[in-house]
């Protein structure tokens, strides 16, 4: 068999689209067939009930290719207009009226600018909402940035200075056992979160925030105070100062990071404040 022609439609599209052949016995991959691929022509009468037909599975075809894009953009829109528009062609042609498809064509296109016109009135409103908040994210940024670089500065300054925890000093060899001791006098359970100083580390204070569930936090303060997160299966006095470490360590990315944020909202505003 070579061909195949059809005078009757599926209500699913799937079955328009993927061997809709077997429901008439005459699947082309049934044995004794040396063909590769099957002609299928599908035949519509003027002015008959096939129009409505069309109709129904163009609207099914719209609705599915909104769905499985979960996008309404421009270019989705483009990309799943050529199938839809070929089921209007079928029904203008069935109907007899060619101003059908006319009138199926504005519709896509009414649809498209509608769509474009929402876009574009939330893109709107987004930008104009960060322009309200780019004078705060500046300040903030900068008021970090120099926090980060006073915390830096004294984290340098006492890099060599030993560890110390609550009113003794320890070199980094003994601290750990020190802190060991330390952790023995905290609650198993706190009612609510509770902040425990625990000592002093290349001149920032750290210490845990404990919390009624979850893990422990560590955290370093200066001139700002950043913390992290323990692992849930190792929070002793090693793993407390290793964490210190890191967060000290992390100062300098985490400061390069906030200068090429500011970069980035300083041209913002001048794009915002220079006549388009």
């Amino acid at each position: 068999m070579m061909a195949a022609k059809c005078l009757i439609f599926p209500w699913r599209i799937a079955r328009l689209c993927v061997q809709p052949l077997p429901i008439y016995g005459l699947c082309h991959m049934r044995q004794g067939n040396d063909n590769v691929a099957v002609e299928i022509y599908r035949y519509v009468t003027e002015g008959s009930f096939d129009a409505y037909m069309w109709q129904a599975l163009e609207t099914k075809a719209r609705f599915i290719a909104q769905v499985m894009t979960g996008a309404s953009t421009l270019r989705q829109a483009e990309d799943i207009g050529g199938q839809e528009l070929s089921y209007a062609e079928v029904k203008a042609l069935a109907s007899g009226n060619p101003a059908v498809l006319t009138l199926a064509e504005a519709d896509a296109e009414l649809q498209r600018l509608t769509v474009l016109k929402k876009h574009h009135a939330d893109e709107q409103f987004l930008a104009r909402r960060k322009l309200r908040e780019l004078p705060g994210d500046i300040t903030r940024l900068e008021r970090r940035h120099h926090g980060l670089t006073q915390d830096i500065a004294t984290a340098t300054a006492h890099e060599r200075d030993p560890i110390l925890i609550g009113e003794r000093r320890y070199s980094r060899e003994d601290a750990p056992e020190a802190l060991a001791l330390r952790l023995q006098t905290l609650p198993a359970l706190v009612p609510q979160t509770h902040t425990v100083p625990l000592g002093v580390c290349r001149g920032l204070t750290f210490g845990l925030v404990l919390h009624p569930q979850g893990v422990p936090e560590v955290y370093a303060a200066g001139a700002l105070t950043r913390s992290t997160q323990l692992s849930r299966d190792f929070h002793g006095s090693r793993a407390i100062l290793n964490a210190v470490e890191r967060l000290i360590g992390s100062a300098q990315a985490e400061r390069e990071k906030i200068a090429r944020d500011l970069v980035l909202r300083f041209i913002n505003d001048v794009r915002v404040m220079l006549p388009s």
